[in-house]
């Protein structure tokens, strides 16, 4: 099993070990109180491919991604990053394994500006840790005008649309 900082050492270092898929997921399991979500549930994620998780209500697709997003643990199985084992004990391990989850439910920081949601808990900072403001809007304006949006990065969450803010 490989630590959270060691994968990110390995991803820095481009010494990635091969593997046909991204991401494996392996034999999962998680049970809540008197319901079975997910019973060795196998999910593969190849690189540059569009994947699509379908499924009728109360099927346990929200219950995997979270579980791949570190929100939830699983009971049993197993998780392969790059054809590395990993482990994912929290959110904050699958960012830092280069996990991110998108949540269809609108979860921004009104009173927070465009750039500090779209970079929270990964912002950039000077070598003192202290966050540079200048290069966050910076990174945001450039990737708005990859995407074609036409949004301000510093203007406040709560004064966007209910539209701009699904953008974001």
């Amino acid at each position: 099993m490989v630590s959270a900082s060691t994968m990110k050492i390995i991803r820095e270092s481009g010494a990635v070990p091969a593997s046909e898929y991204v991401l494996e997921v392996e034999d999962v399991r998680k049970e809540f109180p008197g319901v079975l979500a997910l019973d060795n549930v196998k999910f593969q994620l190849r690189r540059g491919t569009v994947h699509a998780l379908m499924g009728e209500n109360g099927a346990g697709k929200s219950t995997l991604m979270k579980i791949i997003a570190g929100i939830y643990t699983p009971d049993s199985g197993s998780f392969k990053l790059r054809g590395v084992d990993i482990r994912l004990n929290s959110p904050l391990d699958a960012l830092e394994n280069g996990i991110a989850m998108i949540h269809q439910e609108l979860n921004l920081m009104g009173p927070m500006s465009v750039a500090e949601n779209i970079w929270i808990r990964r912002e950039p900072v000077n070598r003192f840790g202290i966050i540079n403001h200048a290069e966050m809007h910076q990174r945001t304006e450039e990737l708005f005008k990859r995407l074609n949006i036409d949004i301000d990065p510093e203007i406040e969450v709560r004064s966007l649309s209910v539209a701009n803010r699904q953008m974001l």
